[in-house]
């Protein structure tokens, strides 16, 4: 069965698909367009992104998976925007799997590839809360230190890091979510007012505590 192929847009699948990538990269480029300068840039889905179902998962290199199980069909790999053309009017399709024990929602295999596991977006692998922390390839380096920046404001995109007000902020292990979650786990959708505690290291931040934004009197 061919488990790699490029499928062009005139499948109801793939239209889909591709409705929905562009949605959230018109949400990403107008949310930040609109803020000042920005340490790092913030890419729509594209790449290394899946799409399944309506929801969005990204990559992280992992030294295993578990046992997989059924499959789920089929998702998209939406190509990447380049700076003259735009859309390029096709998408890669991949064959997703599930994983034993870990529903669907939450990560997926895909088929041809050993080396990453996907995960679903607003939730982060790099967290030891993740049921599937252990299975990334190796830890990041964590980086010390006093907080040194606060940021209000709303996510423009949360695929194994945030970005927010033009900036992306990292995530590992010693990052502490309070007061947001979904299904028992922390999670941090697209759209949400978050205030985020973060330290620098090197070019990068990090954040040490990310919360909801304190309402508006």
């Amino acid at each position: 069965m061919e488990t790699d192929r490029v499928t062009r847009i005139d499948s109801p699948a793939m239209r889909r698909i591709l409705y929905v990538c562009c949605l959230v990269l018109l949400s990403s480029g107008c949310a930040s367009a609109s803020n000042g300068p920005r340490s790092a840039p913030i890419a729509g889905v594209c790449g290394s992104d899946l799409v399944w179902h309506d929801r969005v998962y990204y990559a992280e290199p992992v030294v295993g998976l578990p046992a997989r199980a059924e499959s789920l069909g089929v998702a998209g790999v939406p190509s990447c925007p380049d700076v003259l053309g735009g859309e390029t009017g096709a998408s890669r399709a991949v064959d997703v799997i599930g994983l034993a024990g870990v529903s669907p929602n939450l990560a997926l295999a895909v088929a041809d590839d050993a080396q990453h596991g996907y995960f679903a977006a607003g939730y982060f692998v790099q967290l030891p809360s993740h049921p599937l922390h252990f299975v990334l390839a190796a830890a990041p380096p964590e980086c010390r230190g006093p907080v040194s920046l606060r940021l209000v404001g709303r996510v423009e995109r949360n695929v194994g890091s945030l970005a927010l007000r033009g900036r992306v902020v990292l995530v590992d292990a010693r990052t502490r979510i309070a007061g947001l979650s979904r299904g028992g786990l922390p999670y941090v959708g697209v759209g949400r007012d978050v205030s985020v505690s973060a330290v620098r290291c090197g070019s990068s931040l990090v954040a040490r505590r990310i919360e909801p934004a304190p309402e508006r009197p």
